[in-house]
């Protein structure tokens, strides 16, 4: 019996051998690469635009498919691009890993080639010696964020004589890993000339630090940034090859923001110490699990791990850290400091220190309750105190930092959510993070709108930021949905459409851009950043800067003036948006187009006697049809003028309205993705043309674009116990080992 339980046990590990072999074997078999090039992987139809007049980067993101490749190089692999005749290069840069140095090229082995007819040229380009990203095994979900890879090549172009409308860049490896693919180019011309400097301000990022830039390349980066008014970039630039860059930037007359090394400051580095001592027992937070997160797997407490009670205690760790991360900023020359804490509401913390100031914050008497009882016996309390707790952090920034940096502007990154309901007396919604920006207020010097969805509702939650909260409000147009647009993203984004056949519909990504600043200015943003990563959005920038340099002072100085008129949507017939199935503009995008009324956007500012009504159409396909009715205007003669297209409206071919015709109305038909911007002025503004309308009155009641409002309270008890669900099952998860160790219990 014992000899035949021997000899199964040696054929199933001789099975089990094979079977392993055979796995290794597959896998090397199956050993390869994926190349994604960007911009074009933003495209469903691979489809780029590119400068006529400045630099265009070229990103190609290597990744490996079966196993990591530790040395691409010595298989023979070699890597081409063809590019038209035209299309000159002239650099192109080699990150091979973070914050390793990278490689840098001006002079590439060429051939002449051909293709379709036309003159190509065909250059040899430095491969990553490694590739350790891997291509994706299954769909990217929610976000689609995609991973970040650091082996990648950026070609720096440039055309040295006009460019045909429509062209194409091939691509391939050869050698041990084939590869190869093709996009399409367009040129793009910006406007000739200076462009008007506006009050609402720019700012914009920097080329990645990892890749070393020459000083050619970031000097042309300035060039185009000066073009469109650019007054600020990004102050991360002392880590990486690109330290001492920042004198480039300083001696063009930029200023910097940053914030983004404090965006971890509740993560632990493992070692928890400075030149003044290390962190104690007691500056690490109590979790629901009642335990102290030291030594434990960080992402039972998502990644969090210091208390924030002692991150605003001055002398202790976490504090010293917040102070010494603020300082770095602001030595590297950031004048515009914002936060991504993102901090939780329930993760963190119950430690005694905490529970005591949560009890005489909320003016409650002292309780013992388990740290879950508490959150849920104290929704709204604990709700508040979390936001407090963050409004110290920042005010600690404050104090320590405004007497050494005079000038320094310190804001929060967060935004509302729900803003169809109130909180109390706090309205358009709730914070999903302890950092409600309507009980920070008092220690901050801006809101980082933190929205990052695109379409119509960055610019709804903009307004609902302003509407509801004093402070400036800094505001990102041309989101790609969860995330900027990037290189990462969107390789991932493109693997996810191989295996599933998806669109993501970002083909109006110019007319977007263009339309969410006119839309996001108007809606009380009073600065805009974004990444100037494409030609086609700096070309929107401009154009959007021509008109925005005529209207911001309606913004910036008039009052809303939303009640004086009304607005009625005539539009006959279906949008084709309602058959769109592409993932983000016809699903994320259509969604809450739909639920924030989108059929309707307007927005109307009074100043000095005139007022200017902004009409927004975020349907992609679909020119709208929509009445005005402009009431309780002040008896007299007015002119109206589209300040978008400097088209003057007559009416029965006469330049002047009167207040009944106006207030009468008049229909206007709305481009699709673009705008009108309407201005009455009593004197006749310049114009490039007239268009005559008809006075008459709606046959369809006005549209209620806050229909979106329900006017009820929101049910914070419901609302916490949601936030209690993932930092419970984080600890379900990841709270094992070191976690159950009966010393890490908090005493009570």
């Amino acid at each position: 019996m014992k000899k035949n339980k021997n000899q199964k046990d040696m054929k199933m590990k001789t099975f089990l051998l094979v079977c392993g072999i055979f796995v290794l074997l597959s896998c090397q078999a199956k050993e390869s690469i994926r190349i994604y090039a960007y911009p074009a992987s933003i495209y469903d139809d691979a489809r780029c635009s590119v400068y006529q007049d400045f630099q265009t980067d070229l990103t190609f993101t290597f990744h490996y498919v079966g196993g990591k490749i530790t040395d691409l190089r010595s298989g023979g692999t070699k890597f081409f691009v063809e590019l038209p005749e035209e299309l000159k290069l002239l650099e192109a840069s080699l990150m091979d890993g973070w914050k390793k140095p990278n490689e840098h090229y001006t002079s590439f082995p060429v051939s002449p080639a051909e293709r379709d007819g036309r003159k190509y040229l065909r250059y040899e380009l430095p491969v990553p010696k490694s590739v350790l990203q891997p291509a994706l095994t299954k769909p990217l979900p929610g976000g689609m964020f995609g991973g970040t890879t650091n082996n990648l090549v950026v070609l720096m172009v440039k055309p040295d004589k006009p460019m045909p409308e429509n062209s194409k860049v091939y691509w391939e490896t050869v050698g041990q890993y084939p590869y190869q693919g093709e996009f399409s180019i367009y040129p793009v011309k910006l406007p000739e000339g200076k462009l008007p400097k506006t009050r609402i301000a720019l700012q914009s990022q920097t080329h990645l630090p990892n890749l070393g830039y020459s000083d050619s390349a970031i000097k042309e980066q300035i060039r185009l940034f000066r073009k469109l008014n650019i007054s600020a970039v990004n102050a991360q630039m002392p880590s990486g090859p690109n330290q001492g860059r920042k004198e480039l930037w300083k001696s063009a007359g930029f200023s910097f923001y940053g914030g983004g090394s404090l965006m971890h400051v509740f993560w632990s580095d493992g070692k928890d110490e400075d030149s003044t001592g290390k962190a104690e027992e007691r500056d690490y937070l109590a979790g629901l699990d009642g335990l102290r997160s030291k030594g434990v797997d960080r992402r039972a407490y998502h990644m969090r791990t210091f208390c924030p009670q002692a991150m605003i205690t001055p002398g202790r760790y976490p504090y010293r850290k917040l102070i010494r991360l603020g300082r770095e900023a602001a030595e590297a020359g950031s004048m515009f400091l914002d936060i991504d804490i993102e901090a939780d509401l329930c993760i963190m913390c119950y430690c005694p220190e905490c529970l005591n100031a949560f009890f005489r914050f909320s003016k409650l008497p002292p309780e013992k309750l388990e740290p879950e009882q508490l959150v849920r016996k104290y929704p709204e309390q604990w709700y508040r105190f979390r936001s407090e707790q963050t409004r110290l952090l920042y005010q600690a920034l404050r104090n320590e930092l405004k007497g050494d940096y005079p000038g320094i502007q310190i804001g929060a990154n967060t935004v509302l959510h729900r803003f169809g309901e109130d909180f109390g007396n706090l309205k358009y919604g709730i914070c999903e993070f302890a950092e409600d920006p309507r009980l920070m207020k008092e220690s901050l010097d801006f809101i980082m709108a933190d929205t990052l969805v695109g379409g119509l509702y960055d610019a709804v939650s903009v307004d609902a930021l302003a509407l509801s909260s004093s402070l400036p409000v800094i505001a990102i147009p041309g989101s790609s949905y969860c995330v900027g647009y990037s290189h990462a993203n969107f390789a991932g984004r493109r693997q996810t459409a191989e295996m599933t056949g998806d669109t993501y519909g970002y083909g109006q990504r110019y007319e977007y851009h263009k339309l969410g600043m006119l839309h996001l200015a108007a809606n009380g943003a009073s600065a805009l950043r974004y990444n100037i990563d494409e030609a086609c959005v700096a070309k929107a920038t401009a154009e959007a800067l021509l008109i925005l340099s005529n209207v911001e002072d309606f913004y910036l100085d008039g009052k809303r003036a939303d009640d004086q008129i009304g607005v009625t949507d005539l539009t006959r017939g279906a949008s084709r948006w309602q058959l769109d199935s592409s993932r983000v503009r016809g699903g994320i995008w259509k969604h809450y187009y739909d639920s924030y009324c989108g059929k309707v956007q307007s927005r109307t500012h009074q100043l000095n006697g005139e007022y200017l009504t902004g009409l927004y159409n975020w349907d992609p396909f679909q020119t709208k049809k929509w009445h005005l009715s402009m009431k309780k205007l002040p008896q007299g003669k007015w002119y109206l003028t589209d300040t978008v297209s400097n088209t003057r409206f007559t009416v029965g071919g006469r330049e002047q309205w009167s207040s009944e015709e106006l207030e009468k109305g008049f229909a206007v038909s709305i481009p699709k993705a673009s705008c009108r911007l309407l201005r009455l002025s009593r004197k006749p503004l310049p114009c490039h043309g007239t268009e005559d309308l008809k006075c008459e009155a709606a046959d369809k009641p006005v549209y209620n674009q806050y229909a979106w409002r329900q006017n009820k309270q929101l049910d914070i008890g419901k609302f916490m116990a949601e936030k209690l669900k993932r930092p419970l099952d984080l600890i379900r998860r990841y709270g094992g080992g070191k976690n159950k160790d009966q010393n890490r219990k908090v005493e009570k």
